[in-house]
């Protein structure tokens, strides 16, 4: 805050704007006006002045500087190498409890389930990664290519069906994951309902709303300490991820206990529909209860929309 002295302006400490006593009548350093005053008047007047200018100074710091979200700091402190987006990680052999007791009925039985080993995508494909194979005549461009909340080249690609991510994965020499190999990378072998462990939590992931710090997708990465037990990172929230399974509500209940391939496409017995792959991992627009690693979604191999993706699996072991 700034008073005027005759031609001068004094600063009064602690304050972020400036402001004149306009009314020369009334300034406590007009000498006419402080004639006026008498005795203890003026530097009673005064000093209340003061302690009134720092009082309401000393509020406004406090407002001013309670620690709030810097989106773009999270992202600039976690953002990946753009050339990391195609890194693998690698899930060994092994068994892993998979199911739940706690989830929906196509979630169960909970039950063993052992697989040779493979590698997995770290990141959920990235529109940097996509757009190569569109650029090699490959692949079709992503449904929401142009729209700019969703296009950033570190941002999962959306937009793209089922059929779209296969025919990416085998350009890369690679394939989508079954069921079982989504659900290990995910969740490792303790049955823990998300990637980090049991219980929610919403600085690990990019869900529904704002809270996470991202209106839409958020770039791959973004959230490391939501990594699963093998580093695998996203496998909660930011986009849904398409598996090689057809989707069968009673599939558990007779799934081999060695490396289950899913079902055919023959198998599903009605009220299922043929025509389902299986969806993991929930995404930006799901809320916790849709966020668990052993969720199952049913979806047609031609959908393509805002938040569904995808990552690839590498069996190859040379």
């Amino acid at each position: 805050m700034m008073l005027r002295k005759g031609n001068d302006l004094i600063k009064t400490p602690c304050c972020h704007f400036e402001r004149v006593l306009k009314d020369e009548s009334r300034n406590p350093f007009n000498d006419e006006y402080r004639g006026k005053v008498n005795g203890w008047k003026f530097p009673v007047l005064f000093i209340a002045l003061m302690a009134f200018v720092f009082v309401s100074c000393h509020r406004k710091n406090e407002t001013t500087d309670i620690p709030k979200k810097d989106t773009q700091k999270s992202i600039t402190k976690n953002e990946i190498p753009i050339a990391e987006d195609s890194k693998m990680v690698f899930v060994p052999a092994g068994t892993f409890i998979m199911g739940s007791d706690i989830g929906n009925p196509d979630e169960k039985p909970v039950h063993s389930v052992s697989l040779d080993d493979f590698y997995i995508d770290k990141y959920e494909l990235t529109n940097r990664r996509y757009n190569k194979c569109v650029e090699a005549k490959v692949c079709a461009p992503a449904n929401n290519a142009e729209d700019t909340n969703l296009n950033g080249a570190r941002q999962p690609v959306v937009g793209l069906s089922w059929l779209d991510c296969m025919k990416f994965c085998r350009w890369e020499g690679k394939t989508i994951p079954t069921e079982a190999q989504w659900e290990k990378a995910a969740r490792g072998t303790d049955g823990r309902n998300y990637p980090w462990g049991s219980d929610f939590d919403i600085g690990k992931l990019s869900c529904f709303g704002a809270e996470d710090g991202f209106e839409y997708t958020a770039p791959v990465g973004s959230f490391p300490s939501g990594a699963s037990p093998y580093g695998a990172m996203d496998m909660a929230g930011n986009v849904k991820e398409f598996t090689r399974d057809w989707y069968n509500s009673t599939y558990y209940g007779r799934s081999p206990a060695d490396n289950p391939p899913g079902a055919d496409k023959g198998d599903p017995i009605p009220p299922d529909n043929q025509q389902h792959r299986t969806a993991r991992g929930g995404s930006w627009r799901n809320d916790v209860l849709n966020l668990r690693c052993t969720l199952r979604n049913p979806v047609t191999e031609g959908t393509a929309n805002d938040y569904f993706g995808c990552r690839c699996v590498s069996e190859d072991r040379k």
